[in-house]
């Protein structure tokens, strides 16, 4: 076999390669399971867009100029069947950047389903602030006609599936992009579990806490694995700053705090001992007791006035019970 054929085999099977991986991505971008995939994705792009840059005898020919034209038709291509053809027109709408948002925005509010999800994956990687409020838009009409009661909307305007919902939730978080807070918001309250999970897995990579009160809630509450990504995310938010999410405690009812404590009972870790320090002094006495029974199975004797003081005033007498057991766990040693 010749070299350019060489070349040509190798640039397909590697195109062939990336189709999979991107699907792979855009699937899975919201559970956490797949590491390194993204970086995976980034080499492979790298090794195919050099071999693109060379022609068949390998040399380095000099790039045309691109057209409005040529970017036109890489965008039609997008939505096409073969896979190996879709890539290679992803590749080409990528090297027009910013230039290519407004006709990729106006894909995944009408394109077909196959031009919608590559559109979602080229723009997740050019990572465009220009393409947010528009993102926003369409993930806000999705939440609109979920929450209507009345008659359906006239508006022209496409209502996105929930997939799509939740890849754009995927895209405004790893953005960072402050504004789309309320949507995460309305995402964490919708009936879809798709797009629960990219709203609970986006608020970790948002490493904000405006919405730990509606995370906490939903404690209890999920499937297994929706459940798994929802503690995941909670001891994230802990681990990355256990000040500022203790003060987002503020606003928790006292049933999400109490189920805290025993999400953290399970954690070792000096960010969770420091938000149970803090739960120890928390005005519902189930909340304080509990968060201080942790700790003294823990051996932590900080908490003992906590204890003290229940003993002798708890509300009930199923906690004034407790008290007194933590007291005699004191007393007898058993935390040092």
């Amino acid at each position: 076999m010749n070299s350019p054929q060489k070349n040509a085999v190798s640039i397909a099977s590697l195109a062939l390669s990336l189709c999979v991986l991107e699907w792979v991505w855009l699937d899975w971008r919201f559970d956490g399971k797949i590491h390194g995939l993204r970086e995976d994705l980034a080499y492979l792009q790298g090794e195919l867009a050099a071999m693109q840059d060379r022609d068949w005898s390998g040399e380095h020919p000099a790039k045309p100029e691109r057209s409005d034209e040529q970017l036109r038709r890489a965008l039609e291509r997008l939505g096409r069947r073969n896979i190996l053809d879709r890539y290679q027109a992803g590749m080409t709408v990528r090297a027009y950047g910013e230039r290519a948002v407004p006709e990729l925005v106006e894909l995944v509010r009408s394109g077909s389903s196959r031009a919608r999800e590559s559109a979602l994956v080229i723009l997740g990687d050019l990572e465009s602030p220009t393409a947010t409020p528009h993102l926003r838009e369409i993930a806000s009409l999705y939440f609109a006609s979920s929450s209507s009661t009345g008659s359906p909307s006239c508006s022209a305007a496409p209502v996105p599936s929930p997939k799509t919902v939740a890849a754009i939730l995927g895209l405004l978080a790893g953005m960072k992009d402050q504004e789309a807070l309320p949507l995460f918001r309305h995402g964490l309250k919708s009936p879809e579990e798709s797009v629960r999970t990219a709203a609970i897995v986006g608020m970790r990579r948002f490493g904000s806490v405006d919405l730990l009160p509606e995370l906490l809630g939903r404690l209890g509450k999920e499937k297994r694995l929706v459940h798994k990504q929802l503690e995941e995310a909670i001891r994230g938010l802990c681990h990355r700053d256990p000040g500022n999410f203790s003060r987002g405690l503020k606003d928790a009812p006292p049933s999400s705090r109490f189920a805290l404590v025993k999400l953290l009972s399970q954690d070792r870790s000096a960010a969770a001992l420091q938000v149970l320090r803090t739960l120890t002094k928390d005005g519902d006495p189930r909340v304080a007791l509990g968060a201080t029974r942790v700790l003294v199975l823990r051996g932590d004797t900080s908490s003992r006035a906590v204890a003290e003081r229940l003993a002798a005033d708890a509300p009930t007498e199923e906690l004034q019970g407790l008290a007194e057991e933590i007291l005699k766990q004191f007393t007898e040693g058993k935390a040092e």
